[in-house]
């Protein structure tokens, strides 16, 4: 269905004042987990925005619910469940691509809001991206590691500590064996060490659940235009 326009405009007008007010953020999760905004996690970033909407309130603007099935609630993210995890509604990555970042269109907006990106957003996107692009650079490995996740939440027996294995996965000498030779070969750029050992493994958790989901690729473009509009150059030196 498409959006009302009252719905639209109300859109618009929440995410531009989110883009201004990003450092006015409040935290709005267990408190023996609060970070600063710009040091947050992808869970804590979630509830530092649920200060500006919650998703409920996001669902009735977007016209369709954020999650098709799940254990998340309407104000709740469940994390670490061993049987079922969040799967995004499809036509969720589209319109939040489409909506929430105006700077594409606005170079004034995006003049005006290119601080709040460098201060609380640049860190995870530039970690979404470099994770993503790593992982298919070796589309073999990506799909065994899916696969494998995949069952074990139908086997109901993921391990809530299962992405620890992960943590290394940006060291340009990582491999998923002990033989070099037999090992994952992926495409590295210099500064990957750098990507934080802790975030990397969360990112990697999203993007594997999001191609059991099959909205990786669409999150993917919303994440590429986000680096358009405010982090060229690094944009630029990942697709070389």
């Amino acid at each position: 269905m498409p959006i009302a326009k009252a719905d639209s405009n109300r859109l618009q007008l929440m995410v531009e004042s989110t883009w201004k007010d990003l450092g006015k953020a409040k935290y709005q999760g267990p408190l023996f987990k609060s970070k600063p905004l710009q040091e947050s996690d992808i869970i804590q970033f979630f509830y530092y925005m649920r200060s500006f909407v919650s998703f409920r309130d996001l669902s009735k603007l977007l016209g369709i619910p954020v999650f098709i099935r799940g254990p998340h609630t309407d104000d709740t993210l469940v994390i670490n469940d061993s049987f079922q995890f969040g799967h995004y509604h499809p036509e969720f990555p589209i319109r939040l691509r489409k909506f929430f970042i105006p700077a594409i269109h606005n170079v004034s907006f995006r003049s005006l809001t290119q601080s709040n990106y460098d201060l609380y957003i640049k860190r995870l996107a530039r970690t979404f991206f470099a994770v993503y692009r790593k992982l298919n650079s070796n589309p073999e490995f990506y799909a065994k590691e899916v696969n494998r996740y995949n069952n074990l939440i139908v086997e109901k027996r993921l391990d809530p500590f299962y992405l620890e294995r992960f943590v290394l996965f940006m060291k340009p000498e990582y491999t998923d064996g002990e033989d070099l030779e037999d090992s994952a070969k992926f495409k590295t750029f210099k500064g990957d060490e750098e990507f934080e050992e802790e975030l990397v493994k969360q990112v990697i958790g999203f993007w594997i659940r999001r191609k059991i989901d099959q909205t990786d690729f669409l999150f993917f473009e919303g994440l590429s235009d986000l680096l358009l509009s405010y982090d060229f150059e690094f944009l630029k030196s990942r697709l070389e």
